[in-house]
């Protein structure tokens, strides 16, 4: 679709993304003046996160590509997670189609602050503890290594974490390896590390840091298994395909153990790990778990079917609870809780 059929689509208030020539450009579009120029308020640089100013105005032939952010309020929210719910079909879908999702604006503007506002790590002060304490206080971290391409031959420079709260950029050189606080938070059975495309992180840690990574969630695996296919993508290629997102070139010149490190390449480090968490939560909610989540739904439901309430609900039979539900899991193998 040509640019000019894709500004007639929009709508006055959408918060857009416009691919020019030589920038991408966030903001909210207050002016529709076809066929010759769009005026954004609110305007930031999408890869820098940089304010460009209250009002601008961007001519249609400068415009490569339109994206509209999901604009979503709380009750439509819970209005979709319903119906997801109540989906009573019980296969994980393999269609290509069904993979992508217009992230929604205020979740790209929190991981772009996230990512512009990272906090860079060279000495073992207290930022370095309390980013250990962040990481250690939660659940899941996003991980990514620079520059481990050939596994155990490499020699990494930087480690970049990310959490909820912020992206930690460690500086491995100027920390003279990885330390004791964070080696135990990347051995850790507890906290989940969600990593694109793992195996050479895995050998790097391993052979060259003696460090054994546990409960790992593979970002590339998901999606072979999701899209069914085994088309291998980069953590960028990834995000533009699953969230609709426009595609970052990340710079190929980058000497990683050069020093000092520029804020654009530590801004791009930042980035490589920023939406992790998030395509983790998306791939696995709305499809790894879709049959589970059906499989609960007919559960949910399974009594208020019911026409007739019983006069005592003592001697109903639980099992009909799942009657009729079909499980797309292996319940061969037992599960040990406390583990």
């Amino acid at each position: 679709m040509n640019v000019e059929k894709l500004a007639g689509q929009l709508m006055i208030g959408q918060t857009i993304v416009l691919e020019l020539i030589e920038e991408i450009v966030v903001g909210e579009l207050i002016v529709k003046k076809l066929p010759s120029h769009l005026r954004l308020k609110n305007c930031r640089d999408y890869k820098t996160n940089e304010d460009l100013g209250l009002n601008n105005i961007y001519y249609l032939n400068e415009i490569k590509n339109i994206k509209v952010f999901r604009e979503q309020s709380k009750d439509k929210q819970n209005e979709d997670a319903t119906t997801h719910l109540s989906q009573k079909n019980t296969n994980v879908s393999k269609s290509k189609n069904s993979i992508s999702i217009d992230i929604r604006t205020e979740t790209s503007s929190k991981i772009q602050n996230l990512t512009t506002q990272h906090i860079f790590i060279d000495r073992y002060d207290s930022k370095y503890f309390d980013a250990c304490k962040d990481m250690q206080n939660s659940r899941q971290i996003s991980i990514s290594l620079e520059d481990v391409r050939f596994g155990r031959r490499s020699k990494a420079s930087i480690i970049i974490v990310g959490t909820d709260n912020c992206i930690y950029i460690f500086d491995l050189l100027s920390l003279n390896g990885i330390n004791k606080e964070l080696k135990s938070i990347l051995e850790s059975k507890s906290i989940c590390k969600v990593i694109h495309n793992s195996k050479m992180t895995y050998d790097y840690l391993k052979y060259a840091c003696n460090i054994k990574l546990h409960f790992v969630f593979d970002t590339m695996m998901a999606y072979f298994y999701v899209s069914g296919t085994r088309e291998a993508l980069t953590v960028n290629e990834l995000i533009t395909k699953i969230f609709n997102l426009p595609y970052i070139e990340p710079s190929k010149n980058i000497i990683w153990d050069s020093r000092p490190i520029s804020k654009e390449t530590l801004c791009q480090a930042a980035f490589s790990v920023a939406f992790l968490i998030e395509v983790q939560q998306y791939l696995m909610h709305r499809h790894l778990l879709k049959a589970f989540y059906s499989a609960s739904a007919a559960a949910m439901f399974s009594f208020s079917s019911k026409d007739e309430y019983p006069y005592t609900i003592k001697g109903v039979n639980e099992n009909e609870i799942v009657e009729g539900v079909k499980f797309d899991l292996n319940l061969d193998e037992k599960i040990d809780l406390r583990e």
